[in-house]
């Protein structure tokens, strides 16, 4: 057995969570999805948590 987590992509990521592509990228960039990694043929690949504690939450725009 593998001690190893799945990997999504960004993609997947998002319909597993719920919210956007967009979202999943904002909050990559932003550090809050840690052992994000870049794929050569995948792109960002996001590991998956187990079990899924909650599905993000979409982010409010900032006011300006």
């Amino acid at each position: 057995m593998s001690t190893t987590r799945p990997l999504l992509t960004q993609r997947e990521a998002a319909t597993a969570c719920g919210v956007s592509r967009t979202t999943i990228r904002r909050r990559r960039e932003a550090g809050e999805l840690p052992g994000a990694v870049l794929d050569d043929d995948r792109g960002w690949l996001i590991p998956r948590r187990r079990p899924p504690r909650r599905r993000l939450p979409p982010q409010r725009p900032r006011p300006t």
